[in-house]
C-alpha cells in the first residue's frame, strides 16, 4: 500500500477532466469526461431544466 506523512499534505488535490455532453432531445442526454484525479472516468446522465 501507499503511506504518506499527513504533516506534509493539506487535503486539497489537483485534478483536470475533459468531457462533453450528448443530447439525445431537448432535456435529456449523456455525459463522459476523462481525465487524471479521484476517477479517470466519468459517465453520467444529463438534464436540462427550463422555466
Amino acid at each position: 500500500g501507499l503511506a504518506y506523512n499527513s504533516e506534509n499534505y493539506s487535503g486539497f488535490a489537483w485534478t483536470m477532466f475533459l468531457g462533453g455532453r450528448y443530447f439525445f432531445n431537448h432535456d435529456y442526454g449523456a455525459l463522459l469526461e476523462l481525465g487524471y484525479g479521484v476517477t479517470y472516468i466519468n459517465i453520467g446522465i444529463a438534464k436540462k431544466f427550463r422555466t
